[in-house]
């Protein structure tokens, strides 16, 4: 059985300076925000846009580089 989430899930390409902006946008309201780009070190191989605002309160992200994985999520009660 799938998960909702899953199903609602857009998989689309994004760029690596894309996937930094939509977190910093999610982490404009931390007191301490995150240091851009998350992977400084690695070689960026590519990143998924999974969900974002536009379809609902959650944005999920997924980034491949050469020696880490990167997974941000963030959502919404509101």
């Amino acid at each position: 059985m799938h998960k909702p989430s899953l199903q609602a899930a857009e998989f689309r390409p994004i760029s690596e300076e894309k996937f930094n902006a939509l977190v910093a946008e999610q982490c404009f309201g931390l007191i301490v925000k995150p240091q851009l780009p998350l992977n400084q070190s690695g070689q960026f191989v590519g990143a998924l846009l999974m969900r974002d605002m536009e379809t609902d309160l959650v944005v999920d992200l997924f980034a491949e580089y050469e020696d880490e994985y990167i997974h941000f999520y963030w959502h919404s009660t509101a």
